[in-house]
């Protein structure tokens, strides 16, 4: 309808009628905008504005004249018509009544620079729109001017918590918001700017947040962004991942039930992989691809095509699999007429076809798809350092992988100086994990050894963290260059352990060229320590994985090098990869063992090599017989005297092998004996297709009740000795146990006989071992209460002594004191000295009372007592004594607990004793004082446990020794333990002590049961 208006518009005589027709050349422009049908946007736009005229720009009619100048200047941007954008951004500059109308015109501007590679330009006038709202960013900030950003946007942050930055209002200022789109628009090329510059726009941009609310552009350039500058510039991963889940959810608070493509493409492109497997941003990048499209935002389209095709490369994806892929977003990336992104787009194409074309070379980066020589000068003068980057760091991978390491260093120069342009980018990793690996590859011929490990030890503390954060992704980078670090040490084993590892962990998470590479470097390893076999077998795997990856140029490389790891019948060098495959293969089939096979042994090898506990080494060696066999449950028999014993049983539930481990007591049940003892004597193997059917063997108890099917038993023999038995079944089939897989059962026991026997002596030796020292143990105890019975029954006599001979003056002097003390009219500060005087003798006499104990404690008949009844006993004198300290008490008494035989009073002695010392402990704040008794194994115990100040370690072995106390001088004289000690020994039980600083102590008295002893009164008294 407005087409065929359009070709009246020149019959149109009134005013009126030409602004309306302007106005539907305005809706059908945009409408043709939004289907990208962008030439015929370009015509109503234009149509629409010549229907205006010059004079549109006055009176009412001047909204309608700046939305056709918008509309059009996006139609030609988004056409590739950059000089016809330039002339209405222009006629805006010139025209507009106000500064945020001339803002507008420049978002479309900066697009199409970033778009168009001119990325100083894009950010010179993104800088310039910013000073007319009175915003001013330096384009080079020092670093004080950095951290000062940093500090006060996280002084801003304190005390907000997620939710909070969620709920903040919308942004309404008009001019703030102004400030946050250009803040957006130029987010793209103040990330190739560099760390410093982008770290700045985050900040300014979270900080207008903070303060004036969020707009749907901080989700991208705000949050996003400064998650960015946290997980890749201030190291935070955690707190940076934070925020970018944080610009993930304020995405739907502006566009519910859909995405912002640029806070979506950040998140999944430079902060998903720190704490998520790679694998996991490919569909977010989709995502945002296909969004970006829909609502006509093509710069984020291509940025995120892009990433997820670099993704496809990173994962180790089939590399013609991932050229289909990239050739295919370089077509949609041109239709969009997104440059950088085809210049990109084409440098990962080129990295992929050199890497499957057999003929390309380690220092050559050029070809159909990108020609280095032409392409990088362009790249530096339009201040493209992050395509930079990218050419570079493929360049050092496939300059690795096709083995010139010392033109990977050479180009690892290159790469350092643009990498603040890779800010937190995936290939970060890959920088310092191909720069190890090729100074490592180095090291035997470098000058500088130590200088080289110091390096290499730099960049392993990045990988190290990261692969802390996110193992799925990096863990195995750290594991390969570690495990060649230790072969530049010289630590064999550390070496073979971590090769493994890091072989294992690329193939659980997926990655394939990573898995190959451990590989060969494993290869390579076992070759240089002389050990053929296993190394041509690492290289064969190596060979295989690379070509199943599709690199052709690196199998042809290993080829040359390693020409052994295929067949004769693989032709000239010109062979297809595909052809030497199938020509390795027909060799590897007609051997005895498959490559497979020979793999297997090799990793049970350093499987069994690592263990030297025999019940770790019983259950590993068995869980590689059960996998590698077929079987669904296998034991392990061990000769123990004139018996064969099963050690170790394997039983595979849902998949995994459970492990049980048994003695002889238990055993028997066991053993399909007529089968062990027969392989045993005759050192044979038995293999049975059926044994519950068989004639000789289905009489056996074991086979008959568990109508077992599928039978292999093999002796494991050492130095002509049956060291063991192996028995695996299969109930699931019979003839399940094919001779490839008896032949490879028969290598794997021969393999593990040697480990096995260093086993059984180590077990043997750790058994003696902890006899000697539990007999040392048990003497050094013997010397021990010998020694302090000794040193009791010397103390006594001397206190006994003592007691007799100071015991008598000193009552005198009490009795002397107490009278002057009631006859005499004494001064206030004599009467005092008197007071103190008689105390000090009461003191006296307590402790000449506790000396006569320690010799001779109270005499009395043994009797059954109830511990229960004794404790209630000694707590009827203490309870007003607990309430007055602020102690609460806490009783737990097992019922029906057995009676003991002991001397009633002595036995509340100790009772008594414990309870003031805990009462002591816990002054003067209080505390719980916790009391129990119960029964363990053939004994009876009693404890009393306090929260108090507890005790030292080195003062806990002294503290039953007479005379010591931990208490001031004026408060104990150290005997209460010490003749709780002693009556406790002469009940035949034991007194000991558990106690840590700051948190309580716990005493714990045992005594026989009533029954099982009988107390000498002569013994007590």
């Amino acid at each position: 309808m407005v087409g065929h208006k359009n070709q009246g518009r020149d019959l149109i005589v009134e005013n009126e009628e030409r602004w309306q027709l302007g106005a539907l050349n305005l809706r059908a422009g945009k409408k043709a905008l939004s289907t990208a049908a962008y030439d015929a946007a370009s015509h109503f736009f234009k149509i629409g504005r010549q229907l205006l005229g010059s004079q549109g720009w006055l009176g009412k009619n001047y909204p309608l004249t700046l939305e056709l100048h918008l509309g059009g200047a996006e139609a030609y941007y988004l056409n590739g018509d950059y000089e016809g954008m330039r002339k209405l951004v222009t006629g805006v500059e010139e025209n507009a009544s106000n500064r945020l109308d001339v803002i507008r015109v420049y978002e479309i501007e900066i697009q199409a620079l970033t778009a168009s590679n001119k990325l100083n330009e894009a950010v010179d006038k993104s800088l310039h729109a910013l000073r007319l709202l009175n915003i001013d960013i330096p384009l080079h900030p020092n670093k004080i001017t950095l951290v000062l950003a940093y500090l006060k946007t996280r002084l801003l942050l304190v005390g907000k918590k997620p939710d909070d930055l969620l709920n903040l209002p919308k942004m309404s200022n008009p001019n703030k918001q102004a400030i946050m789109r250009i803040l957006y628009r130029m987010g793209t090329p103040a990330y190739y700017k560099g760390a410093d510059f982008l770290g700045l726009i985050a900040c300014k941009t979270m900080q207008l947040s903070l303060k004036y609310g969020n707009t749907s552009h901080a989700a991208a350039v705000g949050y996003a962004a400064f998650s960015i500058m946290q997980c890749g510039v201030v190291g935070d991963i955690n707190n940076g991942y934070a925020s970018g889940l944080v610009a993930l959810k304020l995405q739907d608070r502006f566009v519910p039930q859909s995405i912002l493509p640029a806070s979506q493409y950040l998140f999944a492109n430079l902060i998903q992989h720190w704490k998520q497997h790679l694998s996991q941003t490919l569909e977010p990048l989709r995502q945002a691809h296909q969004v970006a499209l829909e609502i006509g935002e093509t710069e984020q389209a291509g940025l995120a095509l892009y990433s997820y095709n670099n993704r496809l490369y990173l994962l180790g994806r089939r590399l013609h699999l991932v050229s289909s892929e990239m050739t295919n977003a370089r077509e949609t990336l041109q239709q969009i007429g997104q440059e950088i992104m085809i210049f990109r787009q084409c440098i990962a194409l080129q990295a992929v076809e050199n890497l499957r074309t057999s003929s390309s070379t380690a220092s050559v980066f050029s070809g159909d798809y990108y020609d280095e020589a032409t392409m990088a000068p362009k790249h530096v003068a339009s201040g493209d350092h992050t395509t930079l980057f990218q050419l570079h760091i493929l360049k050092m991978i496939q300059a690795y992988l096709l083995g010139d390491y010392t033109f990977t260093l050479e180009t690892e120069n290159h790469t350092l100086k643009y990498i603040k342009s890779a800010l937190s980018s995936a290939f970060l990793p890959q920088l310092y994990y191909i720069s190890s690996l090729a100074r490592l590859a180095l090291y035997n011929k470098s000058g500088h050894k130590k200088a080289l490990l110091k390096q290499v030890n730099v960049t392993q503390k990045k990988l190290k963290k990261w692969a802390r954060h996110a193992p799925m992704n990096f863990l195995h980078l750290y594991e390969l260059v570690q495990a060649e670090q230790e072969r530049c040490r010289g630590n064999k084993q550390k070496a073979a352990d971590l090769y493994e590892k890091a072989i294992n962990n690329a193939r659980n998470n997926n990655f394939l060229q990573n898995e190959a590479m451990g590989c060969e470097l494993a290869g390579l390893f076992h070759l240089e320590q002389k050990q053929a076999f296993i190394g041509t077998c690492y290289l064969r795997q190596a060979f295989s994985l690379y070509s199943r990856w599709g690199a052709n140029a690196k199998t042809q490389q290993m080829l040359t090098r390693h020409p052994d790891i295929a067949g004769d019948d693989t032709g000239n060098g010109d062979t297809s990869s595909r052809e030497l495959i199938a020509g390795t293969q027909k060799e590897l089939n007609n051997d005895q063992l498959t490559q497979l096979d020979m793999l297997t042994m090799v990793k049970a090898s350093h499987a069994l090599s690592t263990e030297i506990q025999l019940e770790n080494y019983l259950a590993s060696m068995l869980g590689i017989m059960i996998e590698n066999a077929g079987a669904d449950k296998g034991f392990l028999f061990l000769k123990e005297g004139q018996h064969w014993v099963a050690k170790t049983q394997g039983i595979i539930t849902s998949g995994n092998i459970t492990f049980n481990h048994y003695s002889t007591d238990h055993s028997a049940e066991l053993i399909p004996s007529s089968i062990i003892h027969y392989v045993a004597r005759t050192r044979k193997t038995v293999i049975l297709e059926n044994a519950a059917i068989h004639s000789t063997y289905s009489r056996d108890s074991y086979i008959g009740i568990n109508k077992t099917k599928s039978v292999f038993s093999c002796p494991i023999i050492s130095r002509n000795e049956v060291i063991s038995v192996l028995f695996l079944e299969n109930n699931l089939m019979t003839g399940a146990f094919s001779p490839r897989r008896v032949q490879l059962l028969e290598h794997l026991g021969y393999q593990a006989a040697l480990s096995m026997r260093n086993s059984i002596l180590y077990a043997e030796l750790e058994k003696a071992v902890t006899s000697m020292e539990q007999e040392i143990q048990d003497h050094h105890r013997t010397q021990q209460q010998l020694l302090h019975s000794e040193k009791l029954s010397a103390m006594g006599k001397i206190s006994a002594s003592i007691a007799h001979e100071i015991g008598n003056p000193i009552l005198g002097i009490k009795f002397l004191l107490s009278d002057i003390q009631k006859n005499e009219q004494l001064e206030s500060k004599r009467e005092q000295m008197i007071k103190v005087g008689v105390e000090e003798c009461l003191r006296l006499q307590e402790m000449i009372r506790k000396l006569r104990h320690l010799y001779r404690p109270p005499s009395s008949k043994t009797e059954v007592c109830s511990l229960e009844s004794l404790v209630e006993n000694s707590l009827l004198f203490y309870n007003k004594h607990l309430e007055k300290n602020n102690i609460a008490l806490k009783k737990d008494y097992t019922p029906d607990l057995p009676p003991v035989e002991g001397v009633k009073d002595q036995l509340t002695q100790v009772m008594t004793n414990l309870i003031l010392n805990a009462v002591d402990a816990m002054k003067p704040v209080g505390g719980l004082l916790s009391i129990s008794t119960g029964q363990c194994a053939k004994h009876i115990y009693f404890s009393f446990s306090d929260t108090g100040k507890g005790i030292a370690q080195d003062d806990q072995a002294k503290i039953f020794d007479p005379f010591f106390s931990s208490k001031p001088a004026v408060e104990g004289a150290g005997l209460g333990l010490s003749v709780s000690y002693g009556i406790v020994a002469k009940h035949k039980g034991t007194l000991a002590v558990d106690s840590t600083l700051g948190e309580g102590t716990h005493f714990v008295v045992t005594l026989p049961p009533g029954d099982c002893v009988s107390l000498v009164d002569s013994a007590i008294t």
